[in-house]
């Protein structure tokens, strides 16, 4: 049995840096994935509370988890941002169909 690989320890991280980093991703994608009112309408206001509801600052912790845990695995970033904003966008969706 072979004597498991030493990984490089990092010498330099910066929490604020990599959040900063990661949040801009987040903030792309979700302004991608949140039609557009000109785009693609939604019927009489759901689209704006839609929009309110995601683009709140409140939707940004799961992704930066997922986003951690993806780096950590050296995994697929876009599927892991799909992942992590998921939860978010999905329970809009719901509400909004309630």
């Amino acid at each position: 049995m072979n004597a498991p690989e030493k990984l490089p320890l990092v010498t330099s991280f910066s929490l604020n840096t990599w959040s900063a980093r990661q949040l801009a991703q987040v903030e792309q994608a979700l302004s991608r994935w949140v039609a557009c009112p000109t785009v693609a309408p939604a019927p009489a206001g759901l689209g704006d509370a839609m929009r309110y509801a995601v683009l709140d600052g409140g939707k940004r912790l799961r992704p930066l988890l997922v986003m951690a845990a993806c780096e950590a695995v050296n995994g697929n970033t876009e599927a892991a941002l799909r992942l992590g904003l998921r939860g978010g966008v999905d329970s809009c969706v719901l509400a909004g169909a309630r």
